[in-house]
């Protein structure tokens, strides 16, 4: 007897084969090796399948371009095409600047504080906390992403916004090449910490400025311009003495 060839199936010379893995045959009495032609992208196909449309590729972690036998697992550092469906991706590209792909076909910002300056990053900290005396908003590719702002904030590694100064502290520079980034950022846009207000001075938003003339600052954290009191009799400030016993009492606080 003989018999019709089935969907799914060719028929030479009397035998008949199952279509090739990632083929399809929708169609009887088929004689191409190839079937009816390719898997179409974003599904696959196993041997002796019916439907260019026969498996959906199955997630965001893999792809499957025309013609997949099995689906083709993202790699770390890769995301599937974002424009389908998360079950019928066909296609990777490497993770962009600004994001890191952990491996699951999807790609996530850097988080705030951190930039990703390099394609491919696959860890949370991308390529690792901002500068100081900057701040990264979310996906930032850039370690300078943005100045601090002035001297009323401050920036240390890692900062996702500018901290107020605390008041009776004054923002500064900090590593070894503060003295040069206080030469070069007279505007104070890039300070990276805050310092308690030295005795001999009062700070006010950030600034740190000397005891007027017939005044005296005895103690840390001064933030009103009188510092500690008036320059007792007998005296004349600004001046570092240590307190006088015999001074009037005025001169205590």
């Amino acid at each position: 007897q003989e018999y019709e060839c089935e969907p799914g199936h060719y028929c030479n010379h009397g035998l008949r084969y199952r279509c090739p893995s990632g083929h399809y045959g929708s169609l009887r009495r088929e004689i191409n090796p190839l079937c009816e032609g390719l898997c179409h992208e974003g599904y696959y196909c196993l041997n002796g399948s019916t439907s260019a449309f026969a498996n959906p590729c199955g997630g965001s972690d893999r792809f499957c371009p025309v013609g997949t036998i099995f689906p083709v697992i993202v790699p770390k550092g890769y995301y599937s095409n974002e424009d389908s469906n998360e079950l019928l991706r066909s296609s990777m590209s490497i993770c962009p600047f600004g994001y890191y792909c952990p491996g699951d076909g999807r790609r996530y910002p850097c988080q705030k504080g951190y930039y990703g300056g390099e394609l491919g990053l696959h860890t949370s900290i991308c390529s690792g906390p901002c500068d100081e005396g900057y701040f990264c908003i979310e996906g930032s590719d850039n370690a300078k992403q943005h100045k601090c702002g002035n001297s009323t904030v401050y920036c240390p590694y890692g900062s996702s916004n500018p901290t107020l100064v605390t008041d009776g502290f004054y923002s500064d520079f900090s590593g070894d090449d503060a003295s040069a980034k206080r030469l070069w950022d007279s505007l104070n846009e890039t300070c990276s910490v805050e310092i308690l207000c030295e005795p001999g001075y009062f700070c006010q938003n950030g600034k740190k400025n000397p005891c007027p003339p017939g005044t005296f600052g005895w103690k840390y954290g001064v933030t009103s311009n009188e510092c500690g009191g008036k320059c007792a009799a007998g005296y004349y400030c600004p001046s570092y003495l240590e307190h006088q016993l015999d001074a009037p009492g005025h001169t205590i606080w």
